[in-house]
């Protein structure tokens, strides 16, 4: 089918999609942590910045459960005078504009109609935005990671045996950005073991090992011993989380689950198609079993939602004049609902911005530690939170923690700052353990009150 046919539908999507996205750019100019991981991923850009160890302890009140990559990239942007959240904020974006044109090179392996590779671009960025707004244009490393783990992918999938070393080093490279972007790379291993393609595999293993082994040498030599011991923190896991989250995931893409499954079905024994086949299979099933890990967000099913979004395009492009094509837009069923709410959130930016500009103003008078839950409040105002409330909430409900010895800290914490900022809904339950806040109460004064957060000051 000719492209000029297709300019119209192409043209409307993309204009759906930039209307949908046009708040969430808009609300990433705002200097405010629009997601609890901004102020952490920002914390530990500055510490790559100032050469402060990121894996330099055991992981206790605070630990470093991401590699290490991404931090020294935005750390260095620091270090230059750039501003590391909205850096970060930008790398995200441009990150995801780049997985979305990698997913579209996927699709061309498989057809010629060049309305299927631009359909994936623009599906693959709208379909994200409905499912995890607050990863679209917010510093997070999951997408910039994804950068590499596509391309590696492509590198491979495009079946050139000289080109299998460089698939495995982009693989190693996601890695040590995202230690959970795992779908993609389990997809090309299983395939050349299927196929017994044994000297690609033992290239391509040879070359991922050596990478993989520089990459964690350079982080034992920059940012000490405890990499392993950081990014194995156990943490809670939550069945009700998995639940949820994983049944929001086939409420959303269960038609484009179905195309994917049945593009698989009827291509599994071609072998260009095995790697995606084996990948989809791995991206969902680890979506699901991620799910329920306390503090894990919607983007451990970003892998899946790429690959639904390639595989259900090749399936229409097969048939281009099936209803079955129709299923593709399904998931705007939820759109709707989801700019509106995008649009509150930007209505209560202003307000936002007041309450963290108020929190800076208090906490930049304050010498000594501090607490934050908030942890860009605290890098804004020159502190460094003496320990991590999520961390230590998560490790107190594991048992690993008891809450005494939280409080016996309380003395030694000139502010207690509560609370996030960011959203207009009703705020979540605090981390703080209530004995702990008991006991604050009794001891400090109120410095401010907002309706996104709280600081305690002691001796005022």
């Amino acid at each position: 089918m000719p492209l000029s046919s297709w300019k119209r539908p192409v043209f409307l999507l993309g204009l759906l999609t930039f209307l949908f996205c046009l708040p969430l750019l808009w609300r990433a100019l705002a200097p405010v942590q629009l997601d609890s991981d901004e102020g952490w991923n920002v914390m530990r850009a500055l510490m790559a910045a100032r050469h402060a160890p990121l894996y330099g302890a055991r992981p206790a009140l605070d630990f470093t459960n991401y590699p290490f990559l991404s931090f020294h990239l935005l750390g260095w942007f620091a270090a230059l005078g750039f501003d590391p959240l909205f850096m970060g904020r930008a790398l995200a974006l441009a990150s995801l504009l780049t997985v979305g044109v990698l997913g579209g090179a996927l699709v061309r392996l498989f057809t010629a109609q060049a309305y299927a590779a631009l359909f994936t671009v623009i599906l693959f960025v709208l379909w994200l935005s409905i499912w995890m707004p607050n990863r679209v244009a917010v510093d997070d490393p999951q997408l910039f990671g994804m950068v590499f783990e596509v391309a590696g992918f492509y590198v491979f999938v495009r079946g050139r045996n000289s080109e299998f070393w460089l698939s495995a080093v982009f693989f190693a490279l996601a890695l040590f950005i995202k230690q959970n972007l795992l779908a993609l790379p389990i997809g090309a291993g299983l395939s050349l073991i299927l196929q017994k393609r044994w000297a690609p595999l033992l290239q391509w293993l040879l070359a991922g090992g050596i990478c993989g082994a520089l990459l964690l040498g350079t982080s034992f030599w920059l940012d000490g011993p405890f990499f392993f011991a950081n990014l194995l923190a156990p943490r809670a896991y939550v069945w009700r989380d998995l639940g949820s989250q994983g049944g929001d995931y086939l409420l959303v893409f269960l038609p484009a689950l179905v195309l994917a499954g049945l593009w698989c079905r009827r291509h599994w024994w071609q072998q260009r198609a095995q790697p995606f086949i084996l990948a989809w299979l791995a991206a969902n099933l680890l979506g699901f079993a991620f799910a329920g890990g306390d503090g894990v967000g919607r983007n451990v099913f970003f892998e899946a939602v790429l690959l639904n979004t390639v595989l259900a395009m090749a399936a229409c492009a097969e048939a281009p004049r099936s209803w079955r094509a129709v299923l593709l837009l399904f998931p705007l069923v939820w759109a709707p609902a989801h700019f509106i709410a995008v649009l509150h959130e930007d209505q209560a930016l202003p307000q936002a911005r007041a309450d963290f500009a108020a929190g800076v103003a208090v906490l930049k008078t304050v010498q000594g530690p501090v607490v934050c839950e908030n942890l860009l409040l605290c890098a804004r105002s020159g502190h460094v939170s003496a320990f991590y409330p999520y961390d230590v909430e998560s490790q107190i409900r594991l048992g690993r923690l008891p809450p005494a010895a939280i409080i016996a800290m309380l003395p030694g914490l000139k502010a207690v700052e509560i609370g996030t900022t960011d959203l207009p809904e009703s705020r979540r339950d605090v981390m703080y353990p209530p004995a702990f806040l008991a006991a604050l109460k009794q001891r400090d004064q109120l410095a401010l009150k907002r309706r996104g957060l709280a600081i305690w000051v002691a001796g005022r």
